[in-house]
């Protein structure tokens, strides 16, 4: 609602009938639309942000909970088990769905789109009226029935010309070194540059001047203080209210990252490290590493080594390296748009990242206050413990619109 009045107030027009249908709803008072400010508004939608942030840090709890009782209220009805009415409900979500998507991914449903293969990925494009689908599109995996068709682009519209087509798509073996590389970095870029195409703010030249430096400059340093003046920038109303809530609270101020890694560090990171892991883009195993822990004053020199780019800010050449590497999401399917990509650097520049990440970065961020809708990078909190939720969430739902 604080967002619709500002619409109104930055594009000079009266409060729409939806936004005072709004309004009485909620059983809110308008602020007169002639005495109230662009600024005012503005302050209005940051207040109500927050108050939504502190609401969303608790509430992923309070739903696990309310499941939970769910559960424990209808084992009780039934007389079953409540672990046993927790499953079900589980395997009822995996097989039933509320949603159109959710339907599509659970009973294998077609969705209308249009597949773009574009330099190794595939770009989908959906669908707004019979035949014709928007410009705009995101990568995806190609689904299993599509079929080959012509299409015809005018403008932001593209329009299929032949959907009747059978015919099915076909695949090409590359074996020879040369051609797939080249197709790999062509996929590659393309797969990487999606942020970019998408135009999202980060990528915008007037978003430049925050990102320069790496994010260290002292521009920097006056949004995580608060004292930046945003009118400065010019950039949306949006991002400047999302720079404006990065500022750090006294707690945030507090915390620190050590920059210097014991030798102590060194030596638990690779004695817990695989040896038969790829570990470096000049062929260095991690024998050589997990040897080099095993005496101390070796591990003092590397752990003293490894820290000096965080210390005083250059780095060892050999770490500027990282290779590409292409692995199969599903065994033995290679198709170029379902390979997987990570990167592989250097054994022990990895181990100096995976304790500052490890023991440092992601502890002071769970004092920080994430909020419990935070899912990914965090200890305990599997994508597919996230996507459970959800599913049972949705078919609670369900079943009480049934019921």
């Amino acid at each position: 609602m604080h967002k619709a009045i500002l619409s109104c107030i930055m594009n000079d027009i009266k409060y729409t009938e939806s936004l005072e249908l709004l309004a009485t709803e909620l059983n809110h008072q308008l602020p007169s639309r002639d005495e109230i400010t662009v600024r005012q508004a503005l302050t209005n939608v940051n207040d109500a942000w927050k108050a939504k942030r502190v609401v969303e840090k608790e509430d992923g709890e309070r739903r696990a909970k309310w499941l939970e009782d769910i559960c424990r209220e209808i084992a009780r009805e039934t007389g079953q088990d409540a672990d046993k009415t927790y499953q079900a409900m589980i395997k009822c979500a995996l097989s039933k769905g509320m949603f159109k998507r959710l339907k599509a991914i659970l009973k294998n449903e077609e969705l209308n789109e249009l597949y773009e293969f574009d330099n190794g990925n595939f770009v989908a494009h959906s669908s707004f009226v019979e035949n014709l689908f928007e410009e705009y599109g995101s990568i995806k995996v190609l689904p299993k029935g599509a079929v080959v068709v012509e299409v015809e682009k005018s403008g932001d519209v593209i329009q299929v010309l032949n959907p009747e087509s059978i015919k099915t798509p076909s695949w090409s073996r590359v074996t020879k070194p040369e051609e797939m590389e080249a197709w790999l970095m062509r996929r590659n870029k393309r797969h990487l540059q999606q942020m970019y195409i998408e135009q999202s703010p980060p990528t915008t030249e007037a978003f430049a001047p925050v990102l320069t430096d790496y994010g260290t400059s002292e521009l920097t340093d006056e949004i995580l203080n608060g004292t930046v003046d945003l009118e400065s920038l010019e950039i949306s109303d949006e991002m400047k209210l999302f720079l404006k809530s990065l500022k750090r609270t006294p707690e945030e101020e507090r915390m620190h990252v050590p920059s210097r890694m014991p030798k102590e560090a060194f030596q638990e990171v690779m004695r817990a490290q695989n040896e038969s892991t790829s570990s470096s883009p000049l062929a260095i195993h991690y024998t050589l590493w997990k040897a080099i822990a095993e005496v101390d004053d070796l591990a003092e020199i590397h752990a003293l080594w490894l820290s000096l780019p965080f210390m005083h800010g250059f780095i060892c050449e050999r770490h500027k390296r990282e290779i590409d590497c292409m692995l199969e999401k599903k065994a033995k399917v290679r198709q170029i748009h379902i390979l997987r990509i990570i990167g592989l650097m250097e054994g022990c520049w990895n181990a100096y990242l995976k304790w500052a990440y490890n023991k440092h970065i992601m502890p002071n961020a769970e004092k920080s206050g994430l909020s419990s809708n935070q899912w990914g990078g965090r200890r305990g909190r599997s994508a597919i413990a996230c996507a459970t939720r959800k599913l049972i969430t949705w078919e609670y739902f369900r079943y009480v619109k049934e019921t």
